[in-house]
C-alpha cells in the first residue's frame, strides 16, 4: 500500500514518503502541489458505510483550534477511504525525547503538564474527551511548544466501543475500562504521566489485564516510596489525579496543573532554596541556544487559586511555555494510532462555539520600594527594547544576541518573551537581522509587533507581527521605507507604526496586510533627523526644526522652546496620553514640555543629561537614567525626584513600566534585565 502510494495526490497534496501505521491508519508525509508545504496526511482504514460519520467527525476537529493541538488543515476521501491533513511537526514526541525509564526535572514536568492541560480543558469546555493521552501523542512544534496529537478517529473507536477499549492500557482510567470516557480520565492519565517522568516507572506494570485490574482495585505505590526526598505536597496532588473516582479528582485538568505547580513553588519556599534549579537539555536543530534563568527568590513566589483552562470559564489561562529541546529530529509517529475523541456531555457547545476568554486582572504581590522580583541574564547582547504584556505577566526583551555567544553571527538580533517575575520559560523570535528598536503587544496579548532596522538583502523586514506564546510570524511589512522608531497598537487587528528616520507613518492591518502609508513632508526628516509621532497619532514632532505639527493638514501647533544641546538623534518621548513631551538634550537634564502651546514644564535637574527615558502608564511619573549612574524617578508636574533606584547591572540602555504603573523592568548594555518594585 505504501509504495503505490508515493507521487500519488491525495486532494491538494502529493504524498512524498510513508511516516508510519498503526491500529487505525497510515500516515504520510504529503507536499502541497501549489504552496510546496509540508503536512501529515493520515490515511484511515475505515469501510464504506462509516464514510459519512467521518466527514461529520472530521468537521468537529477542523474546528478546534488551540496553540497546543494539531491542526487540521484539509480532510476528504481517496478511492472511498478517508483522510486527514495535518500539520506536519517533524520534530519529534515527548516519548522520543524522554524514553521510556527517564526521569524529568520538576520544572521542566511541570510545563509540559500545564501545555497539555490547555489544549485538554479546550476540548473538555467543547464536550470532548481525548481518551488516548500519552507522551506518545504529545509532539514538538516551532518554538519548542507541544502540541497534542492523535484524537484517534473517533468514528471507528465508536464503531468498536463494545468490542475494543479506546486508548493505551498504562493511561488508561478505571471508568475508561468501562467505557466511560469523560474528562476526569484525561486528567487521570497525565496523572500518570506525571507520576511515570517523576520516577521513571508508571505506577502499574504488567500485562495487559494485570494493568487493567490495577487500575481499578489497586492504589498506586507513595511516590515518595521512590523518591524520598519529594515534597509530601508534590505526591498528595498527584495521587489525588490518580482517584479511582472520576469525582475524587481534580475539578479540571487545569486545576491538577496548577495545584501541581503550587505544590512545587510553595516547597521550594519552604525550603528557603536560593535559587531553582537550571535545566540543562540537549539543543534543537530549531533552538541551538536558550538562555539560562536567573531568579531571586527573596521576592515571594506567586500563588494563585485554582483555575480551571477551560475556556468558557473566567478564571485564569496558564501562560508558560515549554522549555524544553528535542535532539531527535525524528517523524511524527504521534499522529498513528486510535485515541478517543469522543462526546462526554451532549449539552455542552461545540467547538465551533468556543470563544475566547476575555483578558484577565492579575493581582501581582508587592515588595517594598527597590525590591527585585528577578533579574533575566538569557540574552547576551544590548537590550534595545522592552515592553510589557497588557496583563502584566510576560515581558518581550529585544537585544543583538546570538544563540552561541563564542561564535556570533552579526545577523541575529532575538527577542525573548518571558515571566515577569520569575524570568522562566522564554519564548524565541529570530526574525530580525538587525537592531530592533521597538515593541508593541496587542491589546489582547496574543501577538507583537516588533520593528527596527530591515534588511532587504537577507529578506528581513523592519516591521514585524508574531505570536507571542509561539514566536510564530504572523506578517512583515514588506514595503520598508525606513528604520522603524514607534509603534502602537490602536485597535486589535490596526497599527500605527513611525518611521523615525524618513516621515513616514504607516497604518497597518497585519491580519488583513491593508495598509496606508503617509509621508510628513515638512522639515528636514532623514537619517540624521529623526521624527516621534504621539500614541494618539494626531502630533508630529520633528528633531531638525524641534516643532509639532498636525498629522491631519500639516499645520503648525507649538515650538519646542526648551533648552539644552541639541543632537538630530536624540529622540522626544510623548507621555501615554499624548499632552506631554520629554525632550532629551546633549548636556542639560530632560525636560517636559506641553506640545499643545509649546510650554515648558518642568525637568529634573539632579539627573543630568539623560539618555533612557521610561513614561509611567499614568503620565504622572518619568523614570530616567543617565548621568547621574542612577534610575530616578521624578514627577512631571514638579520635577522633584520620587526615588532613587541603582540598578545591580551596567548602563540601562531601556526602561519599561509595568501596566498598573507599579513596576519598572530596565535592561543594560550586557544582556541584564532586572525587575523591581517602583511604587
Amino acid at each position: 500500500m505504501a509504495q503505490n502510494l508515493i507521487n500519488a495526490r491525495l486532494g491538494n497534496y502529493r504524498i512524498q514518503r510513508l511516516l508510519g501505521r498503526g491500529g487505525f491508519a497510515e500516515v504520510y508525509l504529503g507536499e502541497h502541489i501549489y504552496l510546496q508545504t509540508a503536512a501529515a496526511i493520515k490515511l484511515l482504514y475505515t469501510e464504506e458505510q462509516s464514510t459519512y460519520q467521518f466527514l461529520q467527525e472530521a468537521r468537529l476537529l477542523a474546528a478546534l483550534r488551540h496553540p497546543h493541538i494539531v491542526s487540521i488543515l484539509e480532510f476528504d476521501l481517496y478511492h472511498d477511504r478517508p483522510f486527514l491533513v495535518m500539520e506536519y511537526l517533524p520534530y519529534g514526541t515527548l516519548r522520543q525525547r524522554f524514553p521510556h525509564g527517564s526521569r524529568l526535572p520538576m520544572e521542566t514536568l511541570l510545563v509540559c503538564i500545564e501545555q497539555m492541560a490547555e489544549a485538554l480543558d479546550y476540548l473538555h469546555g467543547g464536550g470532548l474527551a481525548h481518551g488516548d493521552v500519552k507522551p506518545e501523542n504529545m509532539l514538538l512544534g516551532t518554538g519548542d511548544q507541544l502540541h497534542l496529537s492523535d484524537f484517534g478517529i473517533a468514528i471507528l473507536a465508536n464503531k468498536r466501543k463494545e468490542q475494543t477499549l479506546v486508548g493505551t492500557i498504562n493511561y488508561m482510567a478505571p471508568e475508561q475500562l468501562q467505557h466511560q470516557l469523560q474528562p476526569a480520565s484525561d486528567q487521570y492519565a497525565l496523572g500518570i504521566i506525571a507520576y511515570e517522568w517523576l520516577c521513571g516507572v508508571p505506577p502499574f506494570t504488567g500485562s495487559y489485564v494485570e494493568v487493567a485490574t490495577q487500575h481499578a482495585l489497586i492504589p498506586p505505590d507513595p511516590l515518595r516510596e521512590r523518591i524520598p526526598d519529594l515534597s509530601e505536597e508534590i505526591e498528595a496532588v498527584i495521587l489525588r489525579a490518580l482517584a479511582k473516582e472520576p469525582e475524587q479528582r481534580f475539578p479540571s485538568v487545569g486545576a491538577f496543573a496548577n495545584a501541581l505547580a503550587s505544590a512545587y513553588y510553595g516547597s521550594l519556599v519552604t525550603e528557603r532554596r536560593d535559587m531553582l534549579p537550571p535545566i540543562r537539555l540537549a539543543p534543537t536543530a530549531l533552538s541551538p541556544h536558550l538562555g539560562h534563568e536567573q531568579f531571586t527568590l527573596s521576592a515571594p513566589i506567586p500563588t494563585q487559586p485554582e483555575r480551571s483552562l477551560n475556556p468558557h470559564s473566567d478564571q485564569k489561562v496558564s501562560r508558560r511555555s515549554l522549555l524544553i529541546a528535542s535532539g531527535t529530529g525524528m517523524a511524527t509517529l504521534g499522529l498513528i494510532g486510535g485515541a478517543g475523541l469522543l462526546w462526554w456531555k451532549n449539552t455542552q457547545p461545540t467547538p465551533n462555539t468556543i470563544s475566547q476568554t476575555p483578558m484577565p486582572t492579575v493581582v501581582q504581590p508587592t515588595r517594598p520600594r527597590g525590591g527585585v522580583y528577578s533579574s533575566y541574564h538569557g540574552q547576551n547582547g544590548p537590550i534595545s527594547s522592552l515592553a510589557w504584556s497588557p496583563d502584566g505577566i510576560r515581558i518581550a526583551s529585544g537585544s543583538s544576541d546570538t544563540f552561541n555567544p563564542a561564535s556570533p553571527s552579526s545577523n541575529e538580533h532575538l527577542i525573548h518573551v518571558w515571566d515577569a517575575l520569575t524570568g522562566k520559560h522564554p519564548v524565541i523570535y529570530q526574525g530580525h537581522t538587525d537592531t530592533i528598536y521597538v515593541l508593541a503587544w496587542s491589546p489582547d496579548g496574543k501577538y507583537i509587533a516588533s520593528g527596527g532596522i530591515g534588511s532587504d538583502s537577507v529578506r528581513s523586514a523592519s516591521l514585524q507581527v508574531w505570536e507571542s506564546t509561539t514566536g510564530k510570524q504572523v506578517a512583515s511589512f514588506e514595503n520598508d521605507y525606513s528604520t522603524i522608531t514607534q509603534i502602537y497598537w490602536h485597535e486589535a487587528n490596526q497599527i500605527l507604526a513611525i518611521g523615525g528616520t524618513s516621515g513616514h507613518i504607516i497604518r497597518w492591518n497585519p491580519f488583513a496586510n491593508v495598509s496606508d502609508i503617509q509621508r510628513f513632508a515638512k522639515g528636514n526628516i532623514d537619517e540624521s533627523y529623526t521624527c516621534s509621532v504621539s500614541p494618539n497619532g494626531k502630533y508630529i514632532v520633528t528633531r531638525d526644526e524641534n516643532v509639532v505639527y498636525s498629522l491631519a493638514d500639516e499645520q503648525l501647533i507649538s515650538t519646542d522652546t526648551t533648552e539644552g544641546g541639541y543632537s538630530p538623534t536624540l529622540p522626544y518621548f510623548w507621555s501615554p496620553n499624548s499632552q506631554r513631551c520629554i525632550s532629551l538634550h546633549y548636556r542639560y537634564p530632560p525636560e517636559i514640555w506641553d506640545p499643545r502651546t509649546g510650554q515648558r514644564l518642568a525637568h529634573c535637574a539632579q539627573q543630568g543629561y539623560a539618555f533612557t527615558i521610561g513614561w509611567s502608564p499614568d503620565s504622572q511619573k518619568v523614570a530616567s537614567y543617565g548621568q547621574a549612574g542612577a534610575i530616578l524617578l521624578w514627577n512631571t508636574d514638579t520635577g522633584s525626584i520620587l526615588y532613587t533606584y541603582a540598578p545591580h547591572t551596567s548602563d540601562v540602555y531601556s526602561l519599561a513600566w509595568s501596566p498598573n504603573g507599579h513596576m519598572i523592568a530596565n535592561g543594560d548594555e550586557k544582556g541584564r534585565i532586572e525587575i523591581w518594585q517602583a511604587v
